[in-house]
């Protein structure tokens, strides 16, 4: 299939179509099917998953959230019954660890790689829902943002996308882990698929793969908006050349000697 091209007025925004790959076979979550296949070097996944027509994505009517507002996303399976919308994500390094706020959530930073084999459509199922929602930010104009009109590059400039570049060469994408009732609602396995919890195992230049739920739009007072993405599942991977169960630091007296 070509790419989906849609024109607004000055922008144009190219959407990518993804198709389902029969060729490999690999465990998705309910509500989400195969969006690409990879060979991944540290895990035994051959693909990731994703809900991929975004045509069905609906949002909830504007919720009040401290700094703005929230609209919630759902995804219209094909019972036409609102589901979470889901994606899997291949291999991802968390750089800096778990970041824990006053409030007890947290959040972690994930760097996609540019111009990577695992990670390219990824991250063009991510600019494609950017669009999606850009697009719909026309329709939802006064809802969302209590103005008649709109245009297209006010649009354009407020919206914060889901990947945020860096200066090596990536891109990252910020997650949320919540608690509820003092409990972390994300599941957390080692790299044994052990049950664990996200301070023991989401260490710095740790790696990890996840099923994340885009979950709600975030509209800030000044009407800058993105969409929020949390964690639901993750597999982390320990950071390499870390040595444990073993002293390796040699007195200072064994030195000189």
């Amino acid at each position: 299939n070509n790419p989906l091209v849609i024109t607004l007025s000055s922008s144009i925004i190219s959407i990518i179509t993804i198709n389902k790959q029969e060729q490999f076979k690999i465990e998705c979550p309910p509500n989400t099917v195969e969006l690409q296949a990879h060979n991944s070097h540290r895990a035994n996944l051959k693909g990731w998953c994703t809900t991929s027509n975004f045509d069905n994505v609906n949002y909830s009517s504007p919720t009040n959230f401290p700094g703005g507002k929230l609209v919630y996303l759902n995804y219209n399976d094909e019972q036409n019954e609102k589901v979470p919308f889901l994606i899997r994500t291949p291999t991802l390094d968390c750089r800096t660890g778990l970041k824990i706020w006053k409030d007890s959530n947290a959040d972690i930073l994930l760097t996609v790689p540019k111009e990577h084999k695992l990670t390219d459509t990824f991250g063009d199922c991510l600019d494609s829902l950017d669009n999606k929602i850009l697009l719909d930010s026309k329709r939802y104009c006064n809802e969302w943002f209590k103005k008649k009109n709109c245009s297209d590059d006010e649009l354009l400039n407020n919206l914060n996308k889901s990947l945020k570049s860096n200066d090596n060469n990536s891109s990252n994408i910020k997650l949320k882990l919540l608690k509820k009732d003092c409990r972390w609602i994300p599941e957390v396995y080692n790299k044994n698929r052990v049950i664990s919890t996200p301070e023991k195992e989401i260490i710095a230049n740790c790696s990890m793969d996840c099923i994340i739920q885009c979950y709600a739009i975030h509209i800030r007072k000044d009407n800058n908006y993105g969409i929020l993405f949390r964690l639901v599942q993750a597999k982390v991977y320990p950071p390499k050349n870390i040595i444990t169960g073993k002293c390796m630091i040699v007195d200072s007296s064994d030195e000189e000697n």
